[in-house]
């Protein structure tokens, strides 16, 4: 019989992962599921379990946003036998754009829980090796949906401290906030063997679509693709700025001329003259970054999704 751990961020989307729990309980519960619930308390909590529970498990499920999903994705081991699920329950909820996965708790239980092959793919993950102002000492971080650095990395950081909004309404008045103090980043970039650099609004990563809640950054990413979507903004104004970001939301960023598109399954690097503002998969893990290395693990990892 299969074992199924579920990792529960009980404050995810203002606190509808708590009120989740119930209705998962008692779903496995009423088809005699084998599954262990464990709710998080405080951050990387979802990486501990995984690192020290999901080899005694056949799936893990990812109940959050995707902060919970970072770090479940983090604690995994790429390669390994377990199969990844995600109930989406967070603000954000960007990879699940991917995978045809929608809000529907119940749906999305009875999907994780079919034993059909149809619902299963390889997804890749990023990993970034990076330093930072203060210490030379290199670390190492995975995403599975995207990567930001700049511009879109400092509203995440606002969206991270607003503990009123909750969703886009909450990203967005996170972008307003960050229109007020946000500054350029002078980088040196290298994708493809080929060098670019100069001040850039932002330079966003994506194994998936999108990020900060539906502003779709990497219009042409597939998780599955074996390769790393690059999208560089040039500097702009504000003015222009409030004209280009409803174009990201409607998925229309060809449009937007200071927007460069690029993808690759080689190394990409980094530099950063200011040390800045870097998220993944949301998530900031440092503000102060130098350099990085970003790389991509091919068919890293198995996950369920939505058969069509």
């Amino acid at each position: 019989m299969e074992k199924f751990l579920y990792i529960v961020n009980p404050v995810a989307g203002k606190g509808k992962g708590k009120k989740a729990i119930p209705v998962i309980q008692d779903f496995c519960n009423s088809n005699k599921i084998n599954h262990k619930i464990f709710i998080t308390e405080f951050p990387t909590h979802a990486k501990d379990i995984i690192e020290k529970e999901s080899f005694k498990f056949d799936t893990v499920i990812s109940v959050g946003g995707d902060g919970t999903l970072n770090e479940v994705v983090n604690g995994m081991i790429p390669g390994a036998r377990q199969k990844l699920a995600v109930l989406p329950i967070g603000s954000g909820n960007d990879f699940v754009k991917n995978i045809n996965i929608s809000n529907n708790l119940l749906e999305n239980l009875s999907i994780i829980h079919n034993n059909s092959l149809n619902n299963i793919i390889s997804s890749d993950i990023g990993i970034i090796n990076f330093t930072t102002e203060y210490n030379d000492e290199e670390k190492t971080h995975r995403f599975i949906n995207s990567l930001g650095i700049g511009f879109d990395a400092f509203v995440g950081y606002l969206n991270q401290n607003n503990k009123v909004l909750s969703g886009i309404m909450s990203y967005l008045f996170a972008v307003l906030k960050g229109l007020l103090n946000y500054k350029m980043i002078s980088t040196e970039l290298k994708i493809n063997d080929k060098k670019f650099n100069g001040d850039r609004l932002m330079v966003s990563i994506g194994n998936g679509v999108s990020s900060g809640g539906g502003f779709y950054l990497n219009p042409y990413a597939v998780i599955n693709d074996g390769k790393l979507d690059i999208s560089v903004f040039d500097s702009v104004t504000r003015r222009r700025l409030l004209w280009a970001l409803p174009m990201a939301l409607l998925n229309k960023l060809e449009n937007i001329p200071e927007a460069k598109f690029y993808s690759t399954n080689n190394s990409i690097e980094i530099k950063l003259r200011n040390p800045y503002y870097i998220h993944c998969d949301g998530e900031i893990i440092t503000d102060k970054l130098r350099s990085a290395t970003i790389t991509i693990r091919k068919n890293a990892l198995k996950v369920i999704q939505k058969a069509e």
